[in-house]
Parts: C-alpha cells; sequence; structure tokens
C-alpha cells in the first residue's frame, strides 16, 4: 500500500464516521464530513511529525487531546461535546 493510499483510506474511515454522527444529530448545521476528515487528517499528520521531531512522540496523545479539545465545539453539537471525552488516558492500552 502507498503512502497516499493509506491517507486516503484513513480520510474515507473518518468521513463515514463523522456521516454517522450527522446521521444520529451530532453535527452541528453546515458541517461537511468530508471537508472535517481532509483536515483531521492532514492535521494529525502535522502533529505527528511534530510531536517526533520535539519529543520523539513522547507527547503525541495529549498533542492529539488538545487537538481534539480545540474542534470538537466548531464541529459538534453542545450536547455531543459534553458527552465525549477527550483524555489521554481513554486511549490507554491495558
Amino acid at each position: 500500500m502507498s503512502g497516499v493510499t493509506s491517507f486516503e483510506d484513513w480520510k474515507q474511515i473518518m468521513t463515514g464516521h463523522l456521516e454517522t454522527a450527522r446521521a444520529e444529530g451530532d453535527l452541528r448545521d453546515g458541517v461537511l464530513p468530508r471537508t472535517v476528515a481532509h483536515f483531521v487528517v492532514g492535521a494529525c499528520t502535522g502533529i505527528q511529525l511534530y510531536s517526533q521531531l520535539l519529543t520523539g512522540r513522547a507527547d503525541l496523545m495529549d498533542r492529539t487531546c488538545d487537538m481534539w479539545q480545540l474542534l470538537l465545539p466548531g464541529i459538534a453539537t453542545p450536547e455531543a461535546t459534553a458527552r465525549i471525552v477527550v483524555a489521554p488516558e481513554r486511549g490507554a492500552v491495558e
């Protein structure tokens, strides 16, 4: 699989999840799932690179949580935003 294909696959998966959120009434009016997915893939790629350069990815989870805390209020309804837990420990592997 080429590098571009994996990013496009990631964008398609993200778009599907966002379309589900829209169907469930969790996205703000006017939010376009494909546009948000395109942005998130690029933003996450940049966050990963920057984290790798600065800390060897030691702070990647914190940076990713920061991104979602900034992004969610702009794309999700207030009710959905209140239900979503954005915390590094949420993604911890046990």
